[in-house]
C-alpha cells in the first residue's frame, strides 16, 4: 500500500532549510520509506547525544 504525502506550508519552508543544510537526500529517503510503509522502522542514523550534551551544557569537551 502506498500513502500520499501532503506537505503543509511550514513543511515546505522547512524543506528549503533542509536543502540548505545538505540534508535533502537523507530527508527524501525517509519520506520515501514513509510513503511506502507508514509504520516502518526508520534506518539508524548517527548518535548525536554527545554533541547535544556539549551544546546544552555549554562545554567544549565530551563527558
Amino acid at each position: 500500500m502506498s500513502w500520499q504525502l501532503v506537505y503543509s506550508r511550514q513543511a515546505q519552508k522547512d524543506a528549503k532549510k533542509l536543502a540548505a543544510a545538505h540534508l535533502k537526500k537523507q530527508t527524501q529517503a525517509l519520506l520515501d520509506i514513509l510513503a511506502n510503509d507508514l509504520f516502518a522502522r526508520p534506518p539508524r542514523f548517527e548518535n548525536w547525544s554527545a554533541i547535544w550534551r556539549v551544546r546544552i551544557h555549554g562545554g567544549t569537551h565530551y563527558q
